[in-house]
């Protein structure tokens, strides 16, 4: 019986994932804002790390992790070979964040090179 329950379960979701149009964007933008409205709910440090610690996976965290040295060391001009030997990470990661840093918000990008001067 669990069998077929799982099975419906993974159809229903796969379903709701295939949606598309106006009702799936909009549950799509609406779960999105209930998170990052959470995210802004926390307060202290351990409570960011609780939180993260309970809604991702450790290799979750440690690929974001990794995502936001690369992205550091990045923005200091540091070369892939030396960012691969740091951090671990992929040419292709490096590839990713860097081409993030150039083509995406330009928040991530802010907050790190303002960060960067406060070290200095």
């Amino acid at each position: 019986m669990q069998d077929t329950n799982d099975a419906n379960d993974a159809k229903d979701a796969n379903e709701y994932m295939r949606k598309d149009g106006v009702k799936g964007r909009m549950r799509d933008r609406q779960r999105r804002r209930a998170m990052y409205d959470m995210i802004l709910t926390l307060s202290t440090y351990e409570e960011c790390c609780d939180f993260f610690d309970d809604l991702c996976t450790g290799k979750e965290l440690e690929a974001l992790e990794q995502r936001f040295e690369v992205a550091k060391m990045l923005s200091q001009d540091k070369v892939y070979l030396d960012i691969m030997k740091s951090t671990g990470a992929s040419s292709a990661t490096i590839s990713r964040v860097k081409r993030m840093l150039s083509d995406g918000t330009g928040c991530l990008k802010s907050k790190i090179s303002k960060s960067l001067e406060e070290e200095t």
